[in-house]
């Protein structure tokens, strides 16, 4: 997956909030890692890479705990809520 179609795919499903994550992730991407997929699951934005396991990984695992605290539509501080039956990290102001 490239970073284009993960941008769009994202802003698509949650929003513009966690777009600079994404990025972040791209822009950090080594050469001998890709990004399998980009997802929002229970509230969280999601990485697969490939490998699975290499050391860019703990740097995706930082980047997927800030978006637990980061409203997926806006990127204002937001926390876990239930919207339509499913987990999703919002602030006040789109929950």
């Amino acid at each position: 997956m490239n970073k284009i179609r993960a941008m769009s795919w994202i802003n698509e499903v949650c929003g513009a909030g966690w777009l600079p994550l994404v990025e972040d992730v791209f822009d950090q991407l080594p050469a001998d890692v890709q990004v399998e997929q980009v997802y929002q699951k229970y509230g969280s934005l999601r990485f697969d890479l490939i490998p699975r396991r290499c050391a860019f990984a703990s740097y995706v695992k930082s980047i997927e705990e800030r978006s637990l605290s980061m409203c997926e539509i806006c990127g204002e501080p937001g926390t876990e809520k239930i919207v339509d039956s499913w987990v999703r990290t919002r602030c006040e102001i789109h929950s």
